[in-house]
């Protein structure tokens, strides 16, 4: 936007008289940034920051459209725009045509807004149902087959996969297994897959090692896209675990969490919650603080839609409130367990509450 303003400058539009204002065009700014996880620093976070506020009041009539479907009100925050509002806009560029999310935003006729919004949504929920599908299919391949007990790296095919949805499904398989991980899609004799990494291993200088058994590549550390032949597949898989086990050590396998302080069973708090608040927006580049608070003990624990844990705990004569998203499928909760987490300010209907956000636990230390 600052590059924007500087050649409108240059080309001479602001001879006239005043400029325009480029504010009100940061809910889109906010958006596109949160929307493809771009670093939350310098200039960026600023517009974010700001973006927020201009797409809690936005007038833009397909913003408006897409908030009311996601269910989004009131303060918008990074959460909302990852979580709600932005997977609404990929996903029909996932399984349909990328341009219906720019034609919403784009759109100044409310009717013609809310249809859709509508199909976006509808096509969000079918992502959902396949990414459900898929996720449930490879984990079974997974823990079906012994051979990956001794692998440092996952690549699983299937004809029956949406290779627009692998990816996110990869992404679900890292956070579980912590290994570098691809998912391929395979049709009419070729491949098309999506790749996710591990801090300790860099994707695409991995798939170059294996670059004489792909048809093409590309990507960044993190994350890459791939087109194999069937006929090769399973050369490139032993090929692509050659080079992680290369790479990895056994304890380059093993996640680690960056813990910011202690707190003490009293000490989470809905004040503290909104001091924390005050440092936002969070994301890649400016993380939540995440604490530790230890010997908790379970209350209740609930699954929710499927993927999302929701606790109760017990610690120092207090209950307190706990969400693990997508930790419903993972390791066991033990009797006593230390519990690592961020403090968020929940509102809903009008009310709001402490609730801590899950990011691990273990069992309690002495």
């Amino acid at each position: 936007m600052i590059a924007f303003r500087s050649r409108l400058r240059k080309d001479g539009h602001f001879d006239g008289g005043g400029e325009p204002n480029l504010r009100e065009y940061l809910d889109l700014v906010a958006l596109g940034t949160i929307a493809d996880v771009v670093p939350l620093l310098d200039e960026n976070r600023i517009f974010v920051k700001y973006g927020l506020a201009e797409l809690t009041q936005s007038v833009r009539v397909g913003v408006q459209a897409l908030k009311s479907v996601a269910g989004v009100s009131g303060q918008v925050s990074c959460g909302a725009v990852g979580f709600r509002l932005a997977p609404r806009l990929n996903a029909a560029g996932r399984l349909e045509d990328a341009a219906l999310g720019v034609e919403l935003l784009l759109c100044d006729d409310r009717g013609k807004a809310a249809e859709i919004a509508a199909r976006l949504d509808a096509s969000n929920s079918e992502r959902q149902e396949l990414e459900k599908e898929i996720l449930r299919d490879a984990l079974a391949k997974v823990k079906g087959s012994a051979r990956f007990a001794h692998r440092k790296s996952i690549v699983l095919a299937s004809s029956e996969w949406h290779p627009g949805v692998i990816g996110i499904v990869a992404s679900r398989i890292v956070d579980l297994f912590h290994r570098p991980t691809i998912l391929i899609a395979l049709q009419n004799g070729s491949g098309r897959g999506s790749g996710r990494s591990i801090p300790r291993f860099h994707l695409h200088d991995a798939l170059n090692a294996c670059s004489e058994h792909l048809l093409k590549f590309g990507g960044h550390k993190y994350a890459a896209g791939l087109s194999v032949d069937e006929a090769i597949l399973e050369t490139f898989v032993e090929r692509f675990d050659e080079v992680a086990q290369g790479l990895l050590g056994d304890s380059d396998l093993t996640p680690e969490l960056v813990i910011d302080g202690e707190l003490g069973a009293e000490e989470p708090t809905l004040e503290l919650a909104e001091l924390i608040e005050q440092l936002s927006p969070f994301g890649v580049g400016n993380p939540e603080p995440v604490f530790l608070l230890r010997r908790g003990a379970l209350v209740d624990r609930q699954i929710v839609k499927e993927h999302h844990l929701k606790l109760r705990i017990s610690a120092g004569g207090r209950v307190l409130d706990a969400i693990g998203f997508n930790m419903a499928q993972g390791k066991a909760l033990p009797t006593t367990f230390d519990i690592a987490f961020s403090l968020e300010s929940n509102r809903w209907n009008g009310r709001q509450r402490l609730q801590l956000k899950l990011r691990d636990f273990r069992e309690a230390a002495e």
